[in-house]
């Protein structure tokens, strides 16, 4: 096919965000509880000896405790795993490049006029116009015509008393070989109407003309004033210059090159193109009509490349979001607060057996003692 397709970015953005997070939380609690028991005591002896049969009582006593220790703890934990996503979102614009062509139409100069006459200078003119390829075929999609010019010449004789006269008659046609009729326009911007093969009509797929327009043209074409505008081969990039001046040019890309490149560099684009139009002649019949003389711009037309003859516009536009993995994002937060213990408490008591007495007298003696015994448990 005649056509490349190419992307072309036009935005690029990225940018991180969180996903959902996966939490967890965790309390937990410890104790140990100790009780410690215990008992004492202490038994008296006997009061006193007496010789006189006395007897001193005995004291005794006991004692007991409890202590106790309590110790706990608690706290709580929480996690989080939250992944982070890299975001990328781009705009690209699809691009269309074609083939351009300095197609030579066969055409008859306007000056050439059929029927008998005497020999006179007389030439077939052929112009080449700059014609993008828009229904994509990889030629320059034209009439089927090609025009000659046929001569013949003839010449008579006559005799008038002793002289004799010769003269001779040239006998011109205009002959079409091809299949399809040309159209009449004045293809050499010379001011006179020729013959000349045309793009074939193909409605919107009919190949265009690379077009400059004067001022005053393009102040009709804003007015809508279509049927107004007369384009002729100074319109067209033909060698023919803007104000008619014949065989300026060596080709039409010569004069794309002279009037649209700025810079010199072959290749037409930007702010370059801002006084291009493309003249699209949907019905073949060489008049401008709504719809058919556009920008540029209107076009999408991207680029002019003179050297490679090609053009590239935009048919389209293509938006790509892509969202993947870029990592995770860990917290963790830990907290906890120890128990307590405490003491507890004890009792005692005493108590004695009690005392007798077998008359009486002193001078006994006696002895206390003390002693005791205890346990604890866990």
């Amino acid at each position: 096919m005649g056509f490349d397709y190419s992307i072309q970015n036009t935005y690029r953005n990225v940018w991180y965000n969180y996903g959902p997070s996966i939490n967890s939380f965790n309390f937990y609690g410890y104790n140990n509880f100790a009780i410690q028991n215990y008992l004492y005591g202490a038994f008296g002896g006997f009061g006193g000896i007496s010789p006189f049969g006395g007897f001193g009582g005995f004291y005794g006593g006991f004692g007991g405790g409890i202590s106790s220790f309590y110790n706990m703890g608690m706290g709580f934990s929480y996690n989080s795993l939250t992944p982070i996503y890299r975001n990328v979102l781009e705009k690209n614009d699809i691009l269309q490049t074609g083939k351009t062509f300095d197609y030579k139409f066969s055409s008859v100069d306007g000056r050439v006029q059929e029927g008998t006459r005497l020999v006179n200078s007389q030439w077939v003119g052929r112009r080449d116009p700059v014609i993008i390829d828009v229904d994509g075929d990889g030629k320059a999609t034209v009439t089927d015509t090609n025009y000659e010019i046929q001569r013949s010449q003839k010449t008579v004789t006559e005799n008038r008393g002793r002289d004799i006269f010769r003269n001779t008659y040239e006998n011109t046609r205009i002959v079409n070989k091809g299949k399809e009729n040309g159209i009449n326009f004045d293809i050499n911007g010379d001011g006179i109407v020729d013959r000349t093969q045309w793009v074939k009509p193909q409605g919107d797929k009919t190949d265009a003309f690379v077009t400059y327009l004067t001022p005053q043209q393009i102040e009709l074409l804003k007015q809508g004033k279509y049927d107004q505008i007369k384009l002729d081969g100074k319109n067209l990039m033909t060698e023919t210059g803007i104000n008619g001046e014949q065989n300026k040019y060596k080709s039409g890309y010569e004069k794309m090159r002279d009037l649209f490149d700025k810079n010199g560099d072959g290749i037409i684009s930007g702010d370059e193109l801002k006084n291009m139009y493309i003249w699209q002649d949907k019905n073949g019949d060489g008049k401008v009509d709504k719809d058919e003389l556009k920008t540029a711009a209107d076009w999408n037309i991207k680029q002019f490349d003179t050297n490679k003859e090609s053009y590239t516009r935009k048919i389209g536009e293509q938006v790509n979001y892509k969202q993947e993995l870029a990592g995770y994002q860990y917290n963790s937060f830990n907290y906890g607060f120890g128990g307590f213990g405490f003491g507890g408490f004890g009792f005692g008591g005493f108590g004695f057996g009690g005392f007798g007495f077998g008359g009486f007298g002193f001078g006994g003696f006696g002895y206390g003692g003390f002693g005791g015994f205890g346990y604890n448990w866990w």
